[in-house]
């Protein structure tokens, strides 16, 4: 969502339930969640005898832990309608604790966790960064760079591979191939979970590789070509579904 959207007469005409779901969808388009802070207040605004009790259910929509701190307690806080709202008013006080205690997440303290989850771009460039054991990625649609995950439990041997490649297939990560500290050789796959950021050993490939150009194609991963140590490689293999 833009601001040019939620200033059209559609969005302001929308019911309150219709908002709510768009608004809490993970593939809205959104620079910053202030946006769609701001377009509730406008939607409220609207009409605001009838429409200030909504606050009660746009307000969770909103990722309110995404936001600046000074920013929620400035103009969402000290806010006319959240204010006089007690159960607006009790969420945005509960997720200013989460920012001060982030550990508070983990407790059974009933917050809810949806409040500091980035929203998901529909599709986004990966940035894995072995040796710092961060994973970075690229929206392309808010042009910007977000970290998605620090992986601590990667291990030196992963940490310091040079020359590997890498593909994205069935909602994985692979990295085929590499060379360690430019001595060991690697014909080793690993294969990603983006999901619970885990890291698995799977069938190494027939010779060893480095600079290999990988692709998916049809269910399968083609390792092409690449060096071995002592030349280059004039030959492929093919990786059955996985």
């Amino acid at each position: 969502m833009t601001t040019e959207v939620s200033l059209c007469e559609e969005f302001l005409q929308l019911a309150e339930q219709e908002l709510a779901d768009i608004l809490g969808q993970d593939d809205l388009t959104v620079t910053q969640e202030s946006t769609v802070y701001q377009s509730v207040l406008r939607w409220i605004n609207h009409m605001p005898e009838e429409r200030q009790g909504a606050i009660s259910t746009l307000l969770p929509k909103v990722r309110l832990g995404l936001m600046d701190k000074s920013y929620i307690t400035g103009n969402v806080l000290n806010n006319d309608v959240v204010k006089t709202n007690p159960e607006s008013h009790l969420l945005v006080s509960d997720t200013l604790k989460v920012m001060s205690q982030p550990s508070l997440l983990c407790s059974e303290s009933g917050i809810n966790n949806t409040l500091f989850c980035r929203r998901l771009p529909n599709a986004v460039l990966l940035m894995f960064r072995l040796y710092s054991k961060t994973i970075e990625a690229f929206d392309y649609r808010t042009n910007s760079w977000i970290t998605v995950h620090t992986h601590p439990s990667l291990g030196d041997t992963m940490a310091h591979l040079l020359f590997y490649s890498t593909v994205f297939f069935g909602g994985y990560l692979y990295i085929v191939g590499s060379v360690l500290r430019w001595t060991d050789r690697f014909n080793r796959v690993w294969r990603y979970n983006l999901v619970t950021h885990t890291w698995q050993d799977m069938s190494p490939m027939q010779e060893t590789r480095r600079c290999v150009s990988v692709a998916e194609l049809k269910g399968y991963i083609y390792a092409m070509g690449g060096r071995d140590g002592s030349g280059y490689l004039r030959t492929d293999c093919q990786e059955a579904e996985l």
